[in-house]
């Protein structure tokens, strides 16, 4: 039974690290699930883990999961610092940051605790196929994808009009958008190289000659696919039934090159010489130590965790006591599109309500920055903006009255009517141990056009407290 034990003590090195990770940093994995695991784009993202799994399993069959008797160092430091990070962006909230630093923390305490090698250390960097962080490369992969189609368009009989990202002919408009930019593909064909090349390469030059083709191929797949819709287009007048739903085109494309990809592979793996590994094994005599080493790991991820959600704590303010002193805001008033406050509060004073929202920096997209937040009025015109250097102000028309309204953004001390100049202080701030975030919307109803009013209010909002 001991000996049983101590053969599968890898595999329960591996599932501890995994665990603890997903434990103490589990709004991170919801963050990922909600935004990637239900979109369209990384529809694959199910397949990910179970395929990482797998992958393990090879490692394990093939006895290269070997742990080390003493935790390596250099990986020791990079899990400390990247554990730091992690905290850091968290609280934060910069999404992009902490998706990428979730998977080096893994792969850092992998590497600590095994004799890493590239493929040891690939099925962790492996998961970084489902974070949704790729839809970055969305406009640049659209402006490439117009280029291209617009140069091979000059070589065909059609007449061809090109405004930004969308391609005018005599039968109708095709906007290269963000479903267009190729993105699914190149997605997809990165996971199945990168794959292909664990399973099958043994030198590194011809796993990246390899994985090249396959981006170079889903992006041609991609232009092929947009000259399609355009010839049906042009022919049918467009009425295909390919002009409303032309995605499914695309993976019909895909599958002959997926075959063509797979028969290049496997010609470059006949140059390979395969190392067997079928007679390694490895006995450990004891695992004491190796419990030892993963208490180390345990111990790290877990204490940063805590102690870092602990201070975050008792810099959050009290929304209860903040509760007690704002009052009711009038049905009428004009209000912007927030999501995720945490509080909103508001107050009357010289005929102007002033609403602040309250955010809280424990849960991720509690922040004024959040990508659905509309800092305007849906229903309202803007009939004059005037920036100024904490805020913005406007003259809106809604509801057949005139309001001015501000907006500002808040983090630690310091004030700012822009989104990107937002984030900078705030990572600024957060250094500095000022977390809390805020936004403050001011409006007040015109008598008329607002013009009588105006200095009187832009007076009143840059006299505002934070």
């Amino acid at each position: 039974m001991f000996n049983y034990y101590k053969k599968y003590f890898p595999v329960f090195v591996l599932f501890v690290i995994y665990a603890t990770v997903i434990l103490s940093y589990f709004p991170v994995i919801k963050n990922i699930w909600d935004y990637s695991f239900d979109d369209g784009t990384y529809s694959h993202a199910f397949f990910i883990p179970i395929i990482s799994a797998y992958l393990y399993y090879t490692l394990f069959t093939h006895h290269q999961l070997i742990l080390r008797e003493r935790l390596n160092s250099l990986a020791l430091v990079l899990l400390i610092v990247t554990t730091l990070l992690l905290n850091f962006f968290i609280y934060a909230q910069f999404p992009f940051a902490y998706r990428i630093l979730i998977l080096v923390v893994i792969t850092s305490a992998i590497a600590a605790a095994f004799k890493a090698n590239w493929k040891v250390l690939f099925p962790s960097l492996f998961l970084i196929f489902l974070l949704p962080i790729w839809g970055v490369l969305t406009p640049y992969l659209q402006n490439l994808s117009t280029y291209i189609v617009t140069q091979l368009m000059r070589i065909t009989h059609i007449p061809t009009y090109v405004d930004g990202n969308l391609i005018a002919i005599p039968e109708g408009v095709f906007e290269i958008a963000g479903g267009c930019s190729g993105l699914r593909y190149l997605i997809v064909s990165l996971t199945i190289s990168s794959l292909f090349t664990f399973l099958n390469f043994t030198k590194i030059k011809q796993g990246i000659i390899f994985i090249i083709i396959a981006i170079i191929g889903a992006l041609i797949v991609n232009w092929i696919r947009i000259l399609i819709l355009i010839f049906v287009g042009h022919y049918t007048n467009m009425e295909s039934d390919l002009m409303q739903d032309h995605n499914m085109l695309g993976w019909y494309l895909y599958i002959p090159f997926m075959f063509l990809l797979f028969h290049i592979g496997h010609k470059l793996t006949e140059k390979n010489t395969p190392q067997n590994t079928a007679n390694i094994k490895h006995n450990y005599k004891t695992v004491h130590h190796y419990y030892y080493n993963l208490t180390i790991i345990i111990t790290i991820i877990i204490s940063v965790a805590f102690l870092s959600q602990s201070w975050v704590s008792t810099q959050t303010p009290d929304t209860k006591l903040l509760a007690q002193q704002c009052e009711t805001i009038p049905k009428s008033t004009p209000l912007p599109t927030i999501y995720n406050a945490n509080l909103q509060c508001a107050y009357t004073a010289d005929s102007t309500t002033v609403v602040t929202y309250y955010f809280d920096p424990l849960k991720l997209d509690s922040k004024p920055d959040f990508y659905l937040n509309t800092l305007a009025v849906d229903s309202a015109s803007v009939i004059t903006t005037y920036n100024l250097p904490a805020w913005q102000v406007n003259i809106i028309y809604d509801n057949k009255y005139y309001y001015l309204s501000a907006v500002s953004l808040i983090t630690g001390k310091q004030r700012t009517a822009s989104v990107s100049e937002y984030k900078t202080l705030k990572l600024v701030n957060i250094i500095q141990g000022k977390l809390p975030s805020k936004l403050q919307w001011v409006v007040k109803k015109c008598l008329t056009n607002c013009q009588k009013e105006q200095q009187n209010f832009i007076t009143f909002v840059t006299e505002l407290p934070y």
